[in-house]
């Protein structure tokens, strides 16, 4: 079982578990969002919400050699999305760097000894 991510989304390095053989699928991993100018950035007001229109995947896709057995496992019996938000700016207003994003949402979302 496996999905392929939507444009506006790429896995974090080193944290996703790519279909092999099938660049752009995965069957879990730490993603994050990209909007279109590559920041990554939803900008917030007071006046209004933001978010992203762009879900992280749209189907799930199952192995054609794939048994009844198989899918029965509690392991693909269950789909869970999760979500982390940062802040882009310090208190001072200045950007925060990419990787200590990344850094917090592994911590945050990536059970320990898991990639």
């Amino acid at each position: 079982v496996y999905f392929k991510l939507n444009d506006g989304w790429q896995a974090v390095s080193g944290r996703a578990q790519e279909v092999s053989g099938k660049a752009g699928y995965y069957t879990g991993g730490l993603f994050k969002y990209v909007n279109d100018d590559s920041t990554g950035v939803l900008l917030a007001s007071a006046d209004e919400d933001s978010w992203t229109t762009r879900p992280v995947f749209t189907k799930v896709e199952v192995s054609q050699d794939a048994t009844s057995t198989q899918l029965k496992t509690p392991a693909v019996s269950n789909i869970v999305v999760s979500c982390f938000i940062h802040q882009a700016k310090d208190g001072d207003g200045q950007a925060i760097e990419a990787a200590t994003i990344e850094a917090a949402a592994i911590a945050a979302l990536v059970p320990t000894g898991n990639p």
